[in-house]
């Protein structure tokens, strides 16, 4: 059964890349998919603030789905390319939080949080399409897929290869967009 579940998520994370790289709405029913089932892997092995990520996940993916439409004009922006300073300080701010609540649950309670604290972050940007969401999952899906590699954790390993080689593919999807979307603007 775990297996089926592995390649689903693996399936789903796929779908949720492509279509999100695409920015088409689809992509949030895959992480709703993908989000549900992670949440069960990380509570089971007890990275409790991973868990609850991936329950936000579910949530953002339902607000995701409703809020994303297609771009109404030709010279209208989809892709936003926001300060990354804000987006560094909101880590910080939520892995502060996260550790204080997580530090005496998790196996790697800081890690667990900044983690953790990236990936809200990062699933709060692509709601808004914002570019600065595909580098941190390029720093989160490295971080673990590290670790599973670190505990042999062949699941880890291959869930977070999996995602972070798609973290590659959606970063260099919306800078393409972004580019695209500039350079037309500025021809106007």
């Amino acid at each position: 059964m775990e297996a089926i579940l592995n390649t689903i998520v693996i399936i789903a994370h796929i779908l949720t890349v492509l279509f999100a790289a695409k920015t088409h709405r689809w992509a949030w029913l895959f992480s709703l998919l993908s989000c549900g089932i992670m949440a069960w892997f990380f509570q089971r092995d007890h990275l409790f603030m991973s868990s609850i990520y991936n329950g936000y996940g579910a949530v953002m993916a339902i607000i995701g789905f409703l809020t994303w439409k297609p771009v109404a004009k030709e010279n209208e922006r989809s892709i936003r390319w926001t300060n990354p300073l804000w987006t560094l300080m909101a880590v910080g701010a939520l892995t502060t939080v996260i550790y204080l609540v997580d530090k005496n649950v998790s196996h790697n309670p800081f890690i667990d949080s900044a983690c953790t604290a990236m990936n809200i972050v990062a699933t709060f940007l692509l709601v808004r399409k914002d570019i600065n969401a595909w580098f941190l999952w390029l720093i989160t899906d490295s971080l673990y897929m590290s670790f599973g590699v670190a505990d042999g954790s062949l699941r880890y390993t291959l869930i977070y290869g999996v995602m972070l080689l798609m973290a590659i593919f959606g970063t260099v999807q919306y800078i393409k967009a972004w580019k695209r979307e500039r350079d037309a603007k500025s021809t106007i």
